[in-house]
């Protein structure tokens, strides 16, 4: 099993998820008996669905902000099991931006509505925008205007040189 294989048994157990299945432990042991994978993609498939459920809140709190014009109850299931899961990663693991991204919109192709992979992309890509924008320290960059009013030293502004006589 690869890992881009991984990422679908994820996706499909979001999927249930979402649609109310209750009991995700009897449904991973039954998928582990009839797939046995090795060791690691059991644990990132462990791991990935452990912390979406973890952190759905946050998760969807950046879907729904990121979805422009879609509230997160009303997105289709498939797309919203994506999301999850891509949006966890972007977040919370060290795995490439660029592979959760691509990984997500592989998923959307094969799995969702054709419309879907333009949607994912979209979304995660502002994901990693708003990830990108932020400071080590997890702290959103204020801009110029909102730096003023923090009380922190502000930069002084560079000398301007007379224009050059023509």
């Amino acid at each position: 099993m690869t890992r881009r294989t991984a990422r679908a048994v994820v996706m499909k157990l979001l999927y249930s998820l979402s649609l109310g299945c209750e009991d995700m432990t009897a449904t991973m042991d039954m998928l582990f008996e009839e797939e046995n994978p090795p060791k690691d993609i059991m644990k990132y498939i462990t791991k990935t669905l452990d912390g979406v459920r973890e952190h759905i809140i946050e998760i969807d709190d950046v879907i729904d902000r990121l979805a422009q014009g879609w509230a997160v109850e009303r997105l289709p299931k498939v797309d919203l099991a994506i999301l999850r899961m891509g949006v966890y990663e972007l977040i919370h693991t060290t795995i490439s931006d660029k592979v959760t991204i691509n990984e997500c919109v592989e998923l959307a192709k094969t799995y969702a509505s054709p419309a879907s992979k333009g949607f994912v992309n979209g979304v995660l890509a502002s994901c990693k925008r708003e990830l990108d924008s932020k400071t080590p320290d997890g702290i959103a960059a204020a801009s110029p205007d909102e730096a003023e009013n923090t009380g922190l030293p502000q930069p002084t502004q560079t000398e301007t040189l007379p224009d050059k006589p023509e």
